[in-house]
């Protein structure tokens, strides 16, 4: 936390929570692959505590590379993009 705290961006995000997930062993092998693939890809990614996924933070300009790691990793799992929104919780109608 406190690394995290001196040096709040997303790539220092990135990197101490994929620190934390090896750290602890939440790494499983299917994640494995796809954290390989995108280390070979230069993109930092990490995975949620819970269920077997990854994550990151791109811009726009590097998704479709991306996509392409996700894909070179063999897994077969669903891929959501998503822009951020800087607006907040609120209730959508």
């Amino acid at each position: 936390m406190d690394r995290l705290v001196a040096t709040p961006d997303v790539p220092n995000f990135l990197k101490c929570s994929r620190e934390f997930a090896e750290h602890v062993g939440l790494i499983s092998k299917q994640v494995r692959k796809v954290l390989d693939a995108t280390d070979k890809a230069g993109f930092v990614c990490s995975m949620p505590m819970f269920g077997d996924s990854a994550f990151t933070l791109v811009e726009r300009k590097s998704v479709e590379e991306l996509l392409r790691a996700f894909e070179q990793s063999g897994q077969d799992g669903l891929v959501v993009t998503s822009d951020i929104d800087f607006d907040g919780a609120r209730v959508l109608k």
